[in-house]
């Protein structure tokens, strides 16, 4: 093998000089060997071998060469082909054992022979390359693949490079690339779909939207005949039904492949073209408008329909590709803007609406089943998801996170039965749960992400209205999220806060203090906490000495009997206990929220609090509250500098404090 990789690398050199040399109009002695099948065989095999050792089969363990020979290997193999910068987008490769070296030594070895020998040997390689998309497995079974989608990605590009006209180009995906590609993808598993995306990529990153037609109308056919659709009776637990669905959400992510190349074939685009002599991108805004309206009214629809797919893997692909479309049509949109001449009559239909309207109009079918109401809603999910990682767009924040904001806290509610509701299937309620638990998690996300940052201060207010609502919600799961939402969302941006939002923040925050769940008001409490933390001095103390008034009012007076607590009383006493649970959560936040220093106001704030930490004066939740609070006052601040923290108290303030945190004498 270290033979075998020395010479492949000065083969991809040799290769390089004559393609760049000027005046070599043909090689004899390369023509001659590259039309034998047995010399298109070894240099398949040696690509295969040129790969690093998949670890994950066997022992693992390294080649030890001998000193020198590592690094002459190294430098073999940055000499196959030139290094190239590809992709130049926001979206990277997908697959990370792809070598671009190879597609580009297939695709110069093609440029230097006439165009029948490059068809014949085309015809070795992509021969070649179906028997190793055939491979059994083993331990070279990855390389092998992953070679297989090389040969495919070279072989093309230099086929297509080599074209004279469109003409010629469409020729070529018709008679020779969209069988080996149709019948290819019937025989790679799944986890060869990102080297033939990459692979793909590389093909048509040259190709204007019409000299793209041939492979974009053979994807969309496929998925329009083969893709599941609402109300289908395919069966997800047979083997045949799965197969199926393997092969659904392999044509699904190759289509995503082309919607990301799109991107670059905006109005006016610079790059390189293939066949470009006899069909020149002057009308480049008809082909790309005639090619987004097939995408459009062709493929969107199917994706719509088909986003409770049964297969977890299509509803991820299906999800992406959405994702896909609407992120490409937000950079042709600009790229249009840009471009003075043709920003006039420049339009294309947007798919975002449409997916919102999708998505947010989920509890409103009637007419699926609970089991696809949650796989839809997992899709939605994983939209959001795809929006947020992978989203270059500054308005996407905007366009759809916020907007499903509010879709995303329903999904966390627990669906319970009603009185004429038949029983759950298990798997449903287990379907359920790993939903719940899904948008939890992204929940959390959006909470922590800073895409919010990018110069619209509008969005902080969209999301503290929607947060205002859900704040009311009638579950206290959802509640409880959006506390805690809150406390992250207001952590990272808490710079960016203005004086009227950071109020708002607040006064929600208080609101679920005094909630009936204790898992709401102690989240609500550790939000406030973080809010005081970074709010100046002033206006803390100044919300302390206005919740002490209300603490000191609400202080059980007189223990009333339950049968007395009726109509008026009863409104009254409710009033009371919701005063005296916000008042002491929101002066508990207020000491928390120094733990190493003592502001004036915390000694006010602990002997209003003291007065709520006896049985006959306040409630357990109440009483638990105050204790926690002064422990952890004691704990941070009764140490070597007590001494000056001692001297912000009153001799009232300080026997208050100490007759809580004291453990009573037995002779007292």
């Amino acid at each position: 093998q270290p033979i075998q990789k020395l010479s492949l690398g000065l083969f991809g050199r040799l290769c390089t000089l004559f393609a760049t040399a000027s005046g070599v109009t043909s090689l004899p002695i390369l023509q001659n060997k590259i039309s034998d099948e047995t010399f298109c065989a070894d240099i398949c095999k040696a690509l295969v071998y040129n790969h690093k050792e998949d670890k994950s089969i066997g022992g693992g363990h390294g080649a030890q060469w001998s000193v020198g020979v590592e690094s002459m290997l190294r430098d073999a193999q940055s000499n196959i082909a030139p290094r190239v910068v590809f992709p130049f987008t926001r979206m990277g490769r997908s697959s990370g054992t792809v070598m671009l070296q190879h597609m580009q030594l297939l695709s110069t070895m093609l440029n230097l022979v006439d165009k029948e020998s490059t068809r014949v040997c085309a015809n070795f390689f992509l021969a070649h390359a179906k028997q190793l998309a055939s491979a059994p497995p083993s331990e070279d079974q990855r390389n092998e693949l992953c070679t297989s989608a090389e040969i495919f990605g070279g072989v093309a590009h230099g086929l297509l490079s080599a074209a004279a006209s469109d003409v010629e180009i469409i020729d070529r995906w018709t008679s020779t690339l969209l069988p080996f590609f149709d019948e290819v993808m019937d025989k790679i598993p799944s986890s060869a779909l990102a080297a033939y995306s990459d692979a793909l990529r590389y093909v048509i990153h040259h190709l204007n939207p019409y000299q793209q037609g041939p492979l974009r109308e053979k994807i969309i056919q496929k998925i329009e005949n083969s893709l599941w659709r609402r109300g289908s009776e395919e069966d997800s637990d047979s083997a045949a039904a799965s197969d199926g669905f393997a092969g659904q959400s392999k044509w699904v992510g190759v289509m995503c492949a082309i919607l990301i190349e799109l991107e670059n074939k905006g109005i006016g685009s610079s790059h390189q073209q293939f066949g470009s002599s006899t069909r020149p991108l002057d009308n480049g805004q008809s082909y790309l408008e005639d090619f987004w309206s097939e995408i459009y009214n062709r493929l969107f629809p199917r994706l719509l329909d088909a986003i409770g797919h049964p297969y977890q893997k299509c509803r991820e692909q299906i999800a992406w590709c959405l994702f896909c479309m609407c992120n490409c049509h937000a950079k042709l949109l600009q790229q249009g803007r840009c471009k003075s001449d043709t920003s006039s009559d420049f339009s294309l239909p947007s798919p975002g609406d449409r997916v919102l309207e999708t998505f947010k109009g989920l509890d409103s079918l009637s007419e699926i089943s609970l089991k696809e109401l949650q796989l839809c809603l997992t899709t939605a999910r994983f939209f959001v998801f795809y929006c947020l990682h992978y989203g270059d767009n500054k308005n996407e924040y905007a366009d759809f996170i916020l907007p499903l904001l509010p879709m995303a806290f329903e999904a966390i509610k627990p669906d319970g039965l009603s009185e004429d509701q038949e029983e759950v299937d298990s798997e449903v309620r287990m379907l359920q749960a790993q939903v719940v638990k899904g948008y939890r998690h992204s929940i959390a996300e959006i909470s922590a992400s800073c895409f919010v940052t990018y110069n619209n201060e509008h969005d902080i207010t969209k999301v503290l209205k929607s947060l205002d609502i859900v704040s009311h919600h009638e579950s206290w799961q959802v509640r409880h999220t959006a506390a805690h939402f809150l406390r992250c969302f207001q952590g990272c941006h808490k710079f960016l806060f203005t004086a009227n939002q950071t109020k708002k923040t607040t006064r929600i925050v208080a609101k679920l203090l005094a909630d009936d769940r204790k898992e709401v008001s102690a989240a609500a409490m550790s939000a406030l906490t973080g809010i005081l933390a970074s709010t100046p001095t002033k206006n803390v103390e100044a919300m302390v000495e206005k919740y002490v008034i209300k603490a000191n009012n609400s202080v059980i007076k007189k223990k009333k009997v339950k049968a007395e607590l009726k109509g008026e009383v009863l409104e009254k006493e409710f009033k009371r206990a919701t005063k005296q649970q916000t008042s002491v959560y929101f002066l508990s936040a207020a000491v928390l929220s120094r733990p190493y220093e003592t502001p004036g106001y915390v000694p006010k704030a602990l002997a209003a609090l003291s007065k709520h930490s006896y049985e006959r004066s306040a409630p357990f939740t109440v009483r638990e509250a105050v204790k926690l609070c002064c422990r952890e006052y004691k704990r941070t601040h009764m140490t070597d500098n007590w001494e000056l923290h001692k001297q912000q108290f009153t001799e009232d303030q300080l026997d208050a404090f100490s007759n809580v945190v004291s453990t009573p004498h037995y002779y007292a």
